[in-house]
């Protein structure tokens, strides 16, 4: 995928074609298959980076794209947590374009890029009890709101554009009711969680 400005391209690296031979001939479930990498071509010096082996999922924000988010997919050795009914997250990792770096933020179990790439919404599976949640992250300044705190599950975060700050206000009433939290990220995102 070639960033809207030319100087990168973001691949996903297919896995080794005797990982996977070995993984059909053991049975195992298409979760349990070897996954893809990711990397980035830097055009503007020819450099190829891998960023990471095994990856789960990544997402480029829409324009201007100076980010690249991704989800490492789980090591295969890693059992559920005792007490726990959910799987604890893994490294999602916001690697910066330009400069090259990375920033962390462990346990994470799902997450949402806003178009603009200015805000990441993501859910916090964690080893610790009460440690789950879900939370925003402007990549300006990597300032986080916690949005919500507490033993559950956050499933099928979503940002997406609001042409109507109405909209967004009834939104925002009917999900309270329904016991939902929403977080404004800027005048035209909305942030909706689904909680189990």
């Amino acid at each position: 995928m070639f960033t809207p400005d030319g100087k990168f391209v973001v691949f996903a690296k297919a896995p080794l074609r005797a990982d996977t031979d070995k993984a059909r001939r053991a049975k195992k479930k298409p979760e349990e298959m070897p996954k893809a990498g990711l990397g980035i071509i830097d055009l503007t010096n020819s450099r190829v980076t891998t960023l990471a082996e095994h990856v789960k999922s990544f997402r480029l924000p829409d324009d201007p794209v100076k980010i690249v988010v991704f989800l490492i997919a789980p090591p295969e050795t890693v059992p559920l947590q005792v007490g726990k009914k959910h799987d604890v997250g893994t490294d999602l990792v916001i690697r910066d374009l330009a400069s090259g770096k990375d920033q962390t933020i462990r346990e994470v179990s799902e997450y949402a890029v806003s178009r603009d790439g200015s805000a990441i919404a993501y859910s916090v599976s964690s080893k610790a009890p009460g440690g789950d949640g879900a939370f925003v992250r402007r990549t300006a300044d990597g300032s986080t709101k916690t949005l919500i705190t507490g033993v559950g599950t956050v499933q099928r975060l979503r940002i997406r554009r609001q042409s109507h700050a109405a909209r967004l206000r009834e939104q925002s009433r009917r999900l309270r009711r329904e016991g939902a939290a929403l977080q404004a990220l800027s005048r035209d995102d909305e942030l909706r969680l689904r909680l189990n």
